[in-house]
């Protein structure tokens, strides 16, 4: 019995497929062990505020490696690879474990 699809959210579990014997009129079971997708979580805010408010509008770029390295993931605030839709908040799923920079793309508008 092999994994070919990750549930949503995880990873591929390791190892993807495993051996089992199957007798008649019995069930047999097995279960794979998924570990979940890496996240980041940024907020951007305004430091010259007296309480350092959130401030919405702004873009990240996910980079492997260095911050001068390939960029694979750009998210505007709130867009659908932001799933925490408060404003200035960012909760971002890497596609995977590994060395990632995380660079202010565009700052939030002001």
């Amino acid at each position: 019995m092999c994994e070919i699809v990750a549930p949503n959210g995880f990873v591929l579990a390791s190892p993807s497929c495993h051996q089992l014997t199957v007798y008649a009129n019995t069930t047999t079971t097995d279960e794979f062990a998924n570990k979940a997708l890496p996240r980041v979580l940024v907020d951007m805010r305004n430091l010259q505020s007296t309480q350092s408010a959130l401030v919405g509008g702004g873009v990240l770029s996910i980079k492997a490696g260095a911050a001068n390295g390939t960029p694979i993931m750009s998210i505007i605030d709130n867009d659908y690879n932001d799933t925490n839709k408060t404003a200035g908040m960012f909760n971002v799923m890497i596609p995977g474990e590994g060395k990632y920079s995380v660079c202010v793309a565009s700052p939030p508008p002001g």
